[in-house]
């Protein structure tokens, strides 16, 4: 893994968007009130990679690319809930009662593992929402505790709290980062997804989008795959190589693998063209070269 000759620091980062400092104080909120009741959220998605920013300049951290450590502006939050979690009644009954005391709604279309809530800021506008997501069972006892379709994972003794079936975060509870967002007061604690984890959710999801005009064809997602490869740092780097091994007979890598070879095969791939138009859009600048370098990255974490 090649590095930069200096370390991340915060003058090489892009600022965090305008809709990230309400939903700040909104993940703030929520994580401390279950830090304090011992349950510890994961978050994912395009916020999980604002947080993994801000960790990596904290802790002034060597990373893959420091020239553009750059995230994207997002008004949810992606919270993975580990398989003790989704199939704990009593913690999922926490959560809700816990979003319920922050006035957050089911979103009707998808109860109930999607919550909203409308807020003002700077005078406008803006819904923030918590999307919950869990990893397939696969643990023969906690299987007996939950319900689970193609949709949706929920505990059989409490209803009001799902989360959608996510069978490529089969990797979430690997060598998580914990992360710090309150004060010594307060503690909000959470964890951030492995990066080889992340490139696995990011593949399948920009491979179910890439086509799709109502999903900006999941440009989005190529524009994390290239967030998530920027920040990964040494330590990291030589540990995807060891889940790449541990995991290479799953469903999910192989995958992921095949969806490496179409999205991102060529420099002039359909990935590649996603990643550059979410650029594009976004008034980013990527250095041409880094293409080159997550084609050949990509390729190593995927193909033992």
């Amino acid at each position: 893994m090649a590095h930069a000759d200096r370390e991340a620091d915060g003058s090489t980062h892009k600022p965090i968007a305008d809709l990230t400092d309400p939903l700040r104080g909104e993940l703030v909120a929520l994580a401390g009130r279950l830090t304090r009741q011992g349950i510890i959220l994961t978050v994912g998605g395009g916020y999980g990679l604002v947080l993994k920013r801000e960790y990596i300049a904290n802790s002034n951290l060597r990373t893959r690319f420091t020239d553009a450590l750059y995230t994207r502006s997002t008004n949810d939050v992606d919270c993975f809930l580990t398989a003790d979690l989704i199939s704990d009644g009593e913690a999922t009954r926490t959560i809700r009662e816990a979003l319920n005391e922050m006035e957050y709604e089911p979103v009707e279309s998808a109860k109930f593992f999607q919550f909203k809530k409308a807020v003002t800021y700077e005078g406008a506008p803006v819904i923030l929402k918590f999307d919950f997501l869990a990893p397939l069972i696969t643990d023969p006892v906690l299987k007996t505790r939950v319900k689970i379709d193609d949709r949706r994972t929920r505990p059989r003794s409490y209803g009001e709290l799902h989360a959608h079936t996510t069978p490529e975060a089969a990797t979430i509870e690997e060598l998580p980062t914990t992360v710090e967002l309150g004060t010594t007061a307060r503690s909000a604690t959470v964890r951030l997804p492995h990066p080889f984890t992340y490139i696995i959710l990011k593949l399948h999801a920009l491979g179910d989008q890439v086509n799709d005009p109502g999903k900006r064809y999941g440009s989005n997602h190529a524009f994390d795959i290239y967030t998530t490869i920027a920040f990964v740092t040494e330590p990291e780097w030589d540990e995807m190589m060891n889940l790449r091994d541990q995991y290479a007979g799953t469903t999910s890598v192989a995958r992921a693998r095949e969806l490496r070879t179409e999205l991102f095969g060529e420099l002039t791939s359909l990935g590649f063209i996603r990643m550059r138009e979410y650029a594009v859009a976004a008034g980013i600048h990527i250095n041409p070269e880094r293409f080159g370098d997550i084609r050949e990255d990509l390729r190593a974490i995927l193909e033992a």
